[in-house]
């Protein structure tokens, strides 16, 4: 009886790090990103890579969902991440390259058929 107290102690312990771990990074990370956010937006040089990425930001938006899972997925079957510097690696990695292929696929659409990247993306420019 004492074990088991014990031992369920220590998942609700371990649990409620998980937890606390993922409010700090919401308060922590979430006002980074408003403040990165912030200055690239205060930066008053117009350069095309800018004018592109504010050009795609929605058409990433509303792509990234689908793509992000499969990519983890992909990653987890292939790897087989055991230890946690692998698992950081498709944590950091999977989005990043979901970007790069959103990124592509928005310049291949908008080169090819700017009537339909305009109608995806709600004509925001």
């Amino acid at each position: 009886s004492l074990l088991s107290m014990l031992c369920l102690n220590q998942v609700v312990t371990i649990s409620s790090l998980g937890t606390y771990s993922n409010r700090l990074s919401l308060v922590v990370g979430v006002p980074v990103l408003l403040l990165i956010g912030y200055l690239i937006a205060m930066k008053k040089e117009k350069t095309p890579l800018n004018d592109f990425l504010k050009s795609s930001n929605f058409f990433i938006f509303a792509y990234h969902i689908l793509p992000l899972n499969f990519v983890i997925k992909l990653f987890l079957k292939t790897m087989a991440p055991g230890d946690e510097w692998s698992i950081l690696f498709v944590y950091i990695s999977s989005p990043v390259i979901t970007i790069i292929i959103g990124l592509l696929l928005f310049l291949l659409l908008k080169t090819i058929t700017p009537q339909v990247t305009s109608l995806l993306t709600g004509g925001r420019n």
